[in-house]
């Protein structure tokens, strides 16, 4: 039960044991796809130093003014790979329950849906850069989601009240106000987001085969914080940049 202040604060000591996990567990793994990045963007002298953690390019004083050659094939490998992955482009056909013409309509509509939100999400810039990351990293992820902040502006609706005119013949008295429906505003109706997601962000369950069978997973990320407070507005006097800043 995470209900309450204490049951949601367990909840996301319970987050946060499962993301650090995560974390130690891909550590090894994360040495390998920096590398493999830093050869893909033409870095072919970049070393992970152990004890510092990081990756960094020696330094030979003998030839600090020569420049050094790279002939980047990894990335000339990966770009062809690439290519010949995305060379025909996604179809989409929707199948209807039945051969009723209602039924047929209705699929037709859902593929031109399908092509709609293909083209507005911009999904083949997006399914290139998930393979550029598959082919160097070996991992590679989207994430579907509702963005409560995109969409077509829709009207905000209230219950005002109306006085009404005249009196109650019985009593004499005021007749009681009307309420009517009044739009105070708009706000965005909400659409689908498609994020890439590199492995650098991504945890979930150790004990899974597959994603479909993890009992989580866990997207980690840096994100601007006025969109933060625009979605989370109840906890907006607890978001902060990090760092203080």
């Amino acid at each position: 039960d995470y209900s309450g202040e204490l049951g949601k604060s367990r909840l996301h000591a319970e987050v946060m044991d499962k993301y650090n996990a995560g974390v130690r567990r891909r550590t090894t793994k994360e040495r390998e796809w920096y590398l493999a990045r830093e050869f893909y963007r033409g870095n072919q002298y970049a070393v992970w130093i152990e004890g510092r953690g990081i990756l960094d390019v020696p330094r030979d004083s003998r030839f600090l003014n020569r420049p050094k050659q790279v002939y980047n094939m990894s990335r000339v490998i990966v770009e062809t790979i690439a290519a010949y992955l995305l060379k025909a482009a996604p179809t989409f056909s929707v199948t209807p329950n039945t051969g009723e013409q209602e039924d047929q309509a209705a699929a037709a509509v859902a593929t031109r849906v399908l092509y709609y939100y293909w083209n507005a999400l911009a999904l083949d810039e997006k399914l290139e850069r998930t393979a550029i990351w598959k082919l160097v990293t070996g991992n590679a992820f989207w994430k579907i989601s509702w963005n409560p902040l995109a969409g077509p502006k829709v009207p905000v609706m209230a219950q005002m009240p109306i006085p009404s005119l005249g009196a109650d013949p019985m009593t004499g008295l005021p007749l009681p106000p009307q309420m009517k429906s009044v739009q105070v505003g708009e706000e965005p109706g909400g659409d689908i987001r498609v994020d890439v997601i590199s492995p650098f962000e991504f945890v979930s369950d150790p004990g899974a085969d597959s994603i479909e069978n993890s009992l989580y997973a866990i997207h980690a990320t840096m994100r601007p914080v006025p969109e933060l407070k625009a979605l989370y507005p109840e906890h907006e006097d607890r978001i902060h940049a990090e760092g203080g800043q």
